[in-house]
């Protein structure tokens, strides 16, 4: 039996992507997506964006490299 869409997608990210899981307390997540958006980004974009960030000045080196396709599995907005 062959595989489904959503289980092809599924191992995709599985072997492209590294997943973390953040908490933050009540009302936090709501004012990261309201951050995201008023600067036109998604949330994953806004977040990832920061931690690049944050990674680079603590380094000297970025998080992940630059991706000419910014429409990845990794830019939607919970």
């Amino acid at each position: 039996m062959g595989k489904t869409s959503a289980e092809s997608k599924n191992k995709y990210r599985n072997k492209t992507y590294d997943r973390i899981e953040i908490v933050v307390q009540k009302g936090g997540k709501s004012r990261i997506v309201e951050a995201a958006t008023a600067t036109g980004q998604t949330t994953n974009g806004f977040i990832r964006g920061a931690l690049n960030k944050a990674v680079q000045e603590a380094t000297g080196h970025p998080m992940e490299p630059e991706k000419e396709d910014s429409n990845d599995a990794t830019t939607t907005t919970e």
